[in-house]
């Protein structure tokens, strides 16, 4: 109570307000007000305004009951379009529907329920799942030691696409295509020396020769060399055969020949492992020679044999 009493002995009321009345007289006063305000009064019967200046059109027919909308068709539009947020792409393909030559209203099925029905009629593959373990180590204390995966049957993928007609007609089976930049599945190694794909034989006025078969050819260099058709490519829409090349020892780099891997006999081959192998015409392919690679079963009659290999050769 004796708190009370001297904060209201300090407490001066009078003063408070000639105060605040000094405060306000200062700054406002009836003439300051009326011509702050004229120009807002003046204003207020003027049309809106944009941002840029410009006065919006806003004339529009005061005995339509659509108001500004003009028809029922805008306005209904504009009413949905804004209860649900419509989205710029969605209401492009909404009038995209519309506008189709084939939409007709008669076949709009009313009920979203019956709609969604037909997904189940739709030839769609059974996503199957599973729950997997995952290694919790070194992550977060609140991380789960399984989680489930969603996959579908690869085997039925390719069926389903090898017996569409339309798109079938469109799939490539051929023999395997060369490229550098082997973008295609085509145009890679596992391709052309696949048996379900490759080229399995090709006939020239020399011989027939098969993927695999070890031969002689005349190389660039215009010498007879020895190699191994790995497989026949397609070569600027001609066929080609790719070469893998057989050494002699002498054809072996300087660095990489020593008496501890000096060859036994003349007819010793090097087989090179190159990241490239060498592409050549059919008509440079001279015959096929009996070559026998060690690590599998004897031939009766060789003329070659191979017991080494070269790998990342660079020429």
């Amino acid at each position: 109570m004796e708190f009370d009493q001297k904060f209201d002995d300090y407490l001066d009321y009078g003063n408070l307000e000639s105060i605040y009345e000094n405060e306000f007289s200062d700054t406002i006063n009836s003439d300051s007000l009326d011509d702050e305000c004229e120009p807002i009064l003046n204003n207020m019967n003027d049309e809106p305004k944009t941002f840029d200046g410009t006065k919006p059109d806003i004339n529009w027919n005061h005995k339509s009951p659509y108001g500004l909308f003009g028809n029922f068709m805008n306005m209904v539009i504009f009413i949905w379009a804004t209860k649900y947020m419509i989205s710029t792409a969605a209401y492009q393909d909404l009038i995209q529907i519309l506008l189709h030559p084939q939409f007709e209203i008669k076949h709009l099925t009313t009920n979203l329920k019956c709609l969604k029905k037909q997904y189940e009629w739709l030839p769609l593959m059974k996503i199957q799942s599973q729950m997997i373990l995952i290694n919790t180590k070194n992550t977060p204390s609140m991380s789960k030691d399984s989680a489930r995966v969603y996959y579908f049957s690869l085997i039925e993928h390719i069926q389903r696409i090898l017996k569409n007609l339309t798109l079938s007609s469109h799939l490539y089976f051929g023999p395997g295509v060369f490229s550098k930049s082997c973008e295609e599945l085509w145009e890679g190694d596992l391709w052309a020396e696949s048996p379900l794909f490759s080229l399995p034989n090709l006939v020239t006025m020399q011989n027939s020769f098969n993927c695999d078969d070890f031969v002689k050819y005349n190389s660039t260099s215009e010498t007879i060399e020895i190699g191994q058709i790995r497989s026949f490519v397609i070569v600027n829409k001609k066929i080609s055969a790719r070469i893998q090349r057989l050494l002699h020892y002498e054809q072996v780099p300087q660095f990489l020949r020593s008496k501890q891997y000096s060859p036994h006999s003349s007819q010793e081959l090097y087989l090179v492992e190159e990241s490239e192998l060498f592409i050549i015409d059919p008509s440079n392919l001279i015959c096929c020679v009996n070559i026998w690679p060690k690590d599998q079963h004897a031939l009766p009659n060789i003329d070659f044999f191979v017991n080494k290999i070269l790998y990342k050769y660079n020429r």
